[in-house]
């Protein structure tokens, strides 16, 4: 949409146009929502609106720009296995949200095939005023602003919404082991299962658990055993995630070869650990204020604003949300943690990924269950 131009400008006028003014308009689309954003100096929002506008309603996806696209995913698939921490990414969501578009995995057959008029079917689709949240923070009049936009937009027709309701993540868990030889020196680990969606009541009491967990840095308990106290890591954390579509509860490391399993062992034990007791008074206050204190920077810009708040109008979240966000986090307690722990987290229900030279391992995978091996694909077939 944005470097394939428009009915008026080719892309590369766009560039220029845009460059001259110190302004952006980009477009992208994620696994549940496009965005397209524009960002430009008040001085020079009418031109910026002008382009913003064309791009929305009318790209013309060059074919020229169409092809070079592909040819750079492609290039990306062809890369994929260059790095052990890649891989563990990726295939660990394909196995967990098996079944479900989530767990995807995009190949030179499937790019190559897309053709320009996809693209404009695509488009022609989802592209209108009444599917589209438009959200603007700045230096503005609003009355002004209202008369800018319906300039720009006003004309742009409504039609009916596509049946196309997307489809549920079933909660649905895989426990198992898996391996993916690699022969690197160290060993790439995710487990974890699906979780919540953000509208969950316990999101706030699972943003502190995780805070809690690994997400926190050198505060987090992860970090802190794993790595600082047992020198066992590179790098480890854990993550909850969620949108409108249920998300996951996940911890991932990086380590030697050599202590791979006692690594994942001892992550295990701290999944198990927090679901019997209380996180301590002194964890909970530094994961309270760490979530407090970083809240207030995702409004340090016109962006931050516009941002936040279109993801309140596409996730459905009341209104008053970051209003009240502080002290829903402020009222979170030991027990909620627990709570949250018991009843989201599933140690003995985990699918459980590594990336590595087996024959290197400190103890044999198949110590921790039965183990899947699983071909180490490129992509590049099929």
């Amino acid at each position: 949409m944005r470097t394939g131009g428009t009915e008026k400008m080719i892309g590369d006028q766009i560039d220029e146009e845009l460059e001259y003014m110190a302004a952006s308009v980009e477009t992208y689309v994620g696994e549940e929502a496009g965005v397209a954003t524009l960002s430009v100096l008040k001085k020079d929002l009418d031109r910026g609106l002008s382009i913003f506008s064309e791009v929305l309603m009318r790209p013309a996806f060059a074919h020229d720009k169409v092809e070079l696209k592909k040819n750079q995913v492609i290039e990306g698939i062809r890369r994929r296995n260059d790095k052990a921490a890649w891989i563990v990414q990726r295939e660990w969501k394909r196995l967990v949200f098996q079944g479900h578009p989530f767990g995807r995995i995009s190949t030179v057959k499937t790019v190559t095939a897309i053709a320009r008029e996809d693209l404009i079917r695509f488009h022609q689709q989802f592209y209108y005023p009444n599917n589209i949240s438009l959200v603007v923070s700045g230096d503005f009049v609003e009355a002004d602003l209202l008369k800018k936009l319906e300039g720009v937009f006003g004309a742009w027709p409504s039609r009916p919404a596509p049946a196309l309701p997307a489809p549920q993540v079933p909660l649905a868990f895989r426990a198992s082991v898996n391996h993916i030889e690699k022969d690197v020196p160290q060993a790439s680990i995710r487990l974890g299962h699906l979780g919540v969606t953000k509208l969950d009541p316990d999101w706030h009491a699972l943003e502190v658990f995780d805070n809690v967990l690994g997400s926190n840095g050198f505060s987090s308990r992860l970090m802190r055993e794993v790595r600082s106290n047992r020198g066992l890591a590179y790098s480890v954390g854990s993550g909850v995630t969620g949108g409108r579509s249920r998300g996951v509860i996940l911890a991932a490391c990086q380590t030697k070869s050599k202590s791979c399993v006692e690594a994942l062992d001892l992550i295990m034990q701290i999944l198990r650990q927090i679901r019997t007791q209380p996180v301590s008074v002194e964890e909970l206050k530094i994961a309270r204020e760490s979530l407090l204190n970083s809240f207030v920077f995702q409004f340090t810009s016109s962006y931050g604003i516009a941002t936040a708040h279109a993801d309140l109008e596409y996730l459905g979240l009341p209104t008053d949300w970051y209003d009240t966000y502080k002290d829903r986090i402020a009222r979170v307690t030991a027990d909620d943690v627990l709570r949250v722990a018991r009843q989201h987290l599933h140690p003995d229900k985990l699918t459980i990924l590594v990336v590595g030279k087996q024959a290197e391992f400190d103890r044999p995978l198949a110590t921790l269950g039965k183990v899947t091996q699983l071909p180490l694909d490129d992509y590049t077939g099929r």
